[in-house]
């Protein structure tokens, strides 16, 4: 294990910052954040858009669409409060108001966007299993319910991990410089039951069922695309297009399943390993500092690889996004022709 060392930060008395030799260097932690905030704002920003503009899946779907946009992009714009914590020697202080904050928020904007990913899911199979109850079984306003009776929880149960001497101390939030952020303790040795909890039912628990989910969508699809094209003997096109999109079905599924995995499967099991083999948030972050880096950054890219999915796959996605993005390019060239039109006649009277 690499030997830690600690320097006062400040002289408010309230923030020593821990340091680990070797760390990850600081260029790398900004280069990375400056990436995935671009791309998680840009992105989300873009669903929402889009999302208001074509249909893509059933109501039910798009309104779970877009509430995953919201968590998302809350956690863009926190990855750029990270920006600033990074920058700013002050805003690194446990003590500060912005970091707990912050690290609350983009933790909780994290375990939404899990929770959300698991509904969307449970909304398909519901779908596909029992199409013909799937309007009574899944409604908009239970699609709500759900969705704030979900987050409440979520709220409740961060509480409980992050609370010191009062409920709202919010002292298991830290400042992690391998993350470049503020976010909740999830190695906290002494919570190590609650941590546990947690972990199974934001990662672990979802993890599962969407590999079960979407490999059974996958499955169910397969086989009705066979039958109906059992009715089309004799036409080579029909098979031909039906084979392409059981194909695309299938390539969905694993996708989604694999950026889940991906993105989450690093961190998760990094914390948890640190939380019950490791007596102090030193020794935990600085036992494979580059390890806590790649884990976290992985957890932060699931803000934004659902855009790259739905712009992979879904054909109205990718025309509706081509065409915001030309609407508003044209806009913006519009307005500086204008503004130099402007200075042009300006500059001539002068």
């Amino acid at each position: 294990m690499s030997v830690p060392s600690s320097t006062l930060v400040g002289d408010t008395g309230t923030c020593n910052r821990q340091v680990c030799d070797p760390s990850v260097p600081d260029s790398l932690t900004i280069f990375a954040l400056t990436v995935y905030a671009t791309a998680a704002v840009v992105g989300n920003t873009m669903n929402l858009i889009v999302l208001g503009r074509v249909h893509i899946v059933t109501d039910q779907q798009t309104t779970l669409l877009r509430i995953l946009a919201i968590s998302d992009l809350v956690s863009g714009v926190q990855c750029i409060v990270g920006l600033l914590q990074h920058g700013f020697e002050g805003l690194r202080c446990d003590a500060q108001i912005i970091c707990k904050l912050s690290g609350f928020l983009i933790s909780l904007s994290a375990a939404n966007s899990s929770v959300t990913l698991l509904l969307i899911a449970v909304d398909k199979i519901v779908a596909i299993m029992a199409p013909l109850r799937y309007p009574m079984l899944v409604t908009q306003s239970r699609i709500k319910v759900a969705s704030l009776f979900a987050l409440c929880l979520e709220i409740i149960f961060l509480l409980q991990l992050t609370r010191g001497d009062s409920f709202f101390d919010l002292s298991g939030v830290i400042y992690i410089q391998e993350y470049g952020n503020c976010i909740v303790n999830f190695h906290d040795h002494m919570r190590r039951a609650a941590i546990l909890v947690f972990a199974f039912l934001i990662v672990f628990f979802p993890a599962i069922f969407l590999s079960w989910a979407y490999f059974t969508i996958a499955f169910i699809s397969r086989r009705q695309s066979q039958r109906i094209a059992g009715s089309f003997v004799g036409v080579p096109d029909m098979g031909e297009e039906l084979r392409r999109r059981e194909w695309k079905g299938v390539k969905l599924a694993i996708t989604i399943t694999a950026s889940f995995l991906i993105s989450w499967l690093t961190f998760t099991v990094t914390e948890v390993h640190n939380a019950f083999n490791c007596e102090n948030d030193l020794e935990c972050l600085c036992r494979r500092p580059f390890l806590t880096f790649l884990g976290g950054m992985l957890a932060m890219c699931n803000s934004w690889w659902n855009t790259v999915v739905y712009f992979l796959y879904y054909t109205e996605y990718r025309n509706a996004a081509k065409k915001v993005v030309s609407a508003m390019f044209e806009a913006v060239c519009t307005r500086c022709y204008k503004l130099w039109r402007l200075i042009r006649r300006y500059s001539s009277l002068a």
